[in-house]
């Protein structure tokens, strides 16, 4: 039986990346023996509340003892922006959320971003395969380390079975929905934005539509200051905080909204292209329970939100104005969530094991279907 070791390198996090690695956990475990670690360990209770499973061996185990760890496994499987550390397990995987653009900024080895063809940080690739989340995240890898990855977007781990859209659209209300975590000082995922495109909204759509942000909150005290921030500029206005929520109220959420809302790369300098949504798995599972969405066009969101399936904005009047033709037009925004909830049928989550066990354990998931 082969084992597993699935490294985070913010495993207290607890957020869409550490989702993903436990999805892969879940893909494998069946037919292996997983451990999932990080260089900190996150608070238990806040693990079960986020709806971690608690079906694994956990372990902190820092970055300089990583590479003698690996060698008691047969896979080491290492979530990271930064280059991946030396591994000696048999099968080593990358998975790389976005490249750092050099070794310098990966504060793993100091040489300027020619060297990274040779040498010290070239070593330090090799022997490695890799993994991404969108071709976006491919480009970027193929250009700043100079090595080709898999694709495997990652997969719907709303609770249960999908509902019909039968059952959906009736539980939908006048309220627009945009899920991401709340970190550092707010450039990543910009629901500064969205707050003031909700307050530009035609002041009868802001009496009969409510805004919610969700998402889960940072530890550090940056994040807990754009919470109290970002409180502070709503003021007054129909916004609702949903902070660090189950997984069956988030399920609520995206099951009674009507439009969702996605602004990250808004805004972002051309040379931060690591500030554009990576993939977007938040949209995905917004759409699957039938909202539609209203998405700022950069990063992995080009590669959800086709031509048809949803609308596309690139500045805050464009945003208040396609949100508008939806609140105002009842037809137009149910022919949209029918668009969105057939597209999400590619994210399952189904699709996502048979791939994530054809990747890490080949095999494992031909033998699985039979």
């Amino acid at each position: 039986m082969p084992s597993f070791l699935l490294y985070s390198d913010w495993l207290t996090a607890l957020g869409g990346g550490e989702r993903y690695l436990y999805a892969i956990a879940d893909a494998v475990g069946n037919e292996g023996e997983v451990t999932i670690a990080g260089p900190e360990l996150p608070d238990g209770e806040r693990m079960q509340r986020l709806g971690f499973s608690s079906a694994y061996r956990v372990r902190e185990i820092g970055r300089p003892s990583l590479p003698s760890e690996t060698a008691a496994y047969d896979v080491f499987v290492h979530l990271t922006t930064r280059l991946p550390m030396r591994s000696a397990a048999g099968r080593s995987v990358a998975i790389v959320q976005f490249p750092a653009d050099n070794a310098g900024a990966v504060r793993c080895w100091r040489h300027p971003r020619g060297r990274l063809r040779s040498g010290r940080p070239r070593l330090a690739l090799s022997g490695y395969e890799f993994i991404v989340y969108s071709d976006f995240v491919r480009g970027w890898l193929r250009r700043r380390w100079h090595v080709d990855a898999e694709v495997l977007t990652p997969p719907l781990l709303l609770n249960g079975d999908q509902p019909s859209l039968d059952e959906l659209l009736p539980q939908k209300h006048p309220q627009i929905l945009s899920v991401g975590r709340f970190f550092g000082d707010g450039r990543m995922k910009r629901q500064g934005v969205l707050i003031e495109a909700y307050r530009r909204l035609p002041a009868g759509t802001r009496r009969g539509w409510r805004l919610v942000l969700a998402g889960s909150v940072g530890a550090d005290g940056r994040s807990r200051v754009l919470i109290e921030s970002l409180r502070s500029s709503a003021e007054g206005l129909d916004v609702r905080f949903a902070l660090d929520q189950p997984p069956w109220a988030l399920e609520a959420l995206f099951c009674s909204s009507s439009i969702y809302w996605h602004a990250a790369g808004f805004g972002r300098p051309s040379w931060r292209p690591d500030r554009a949504e990576h993939f977007g798995m938040a949209t995905v599972e917004a759409m699957s329970r039938a909202a539609a969405p209203v998405v700022f066009p950069d990063g992995g969101q080009r590669e959800i939100v086709t031509p048809g399936v949803g609308r596309t904005w690139y500045s805050v009047e464009q945003l208040v104005e396609l949100t508008s033709a939806f609140t105002e037009d009842p037809a137009l925004l149910a022919a949209y969530q029918r668009r969105a909830y057939d597209a999400s049928s590619a994210y399952s989550l189904a699709i996502f094991q048979s791939r994530a066990r054809a990747l890490l354990a080949p095999g494992l998931g031909a033998a699985s279907s039979q």
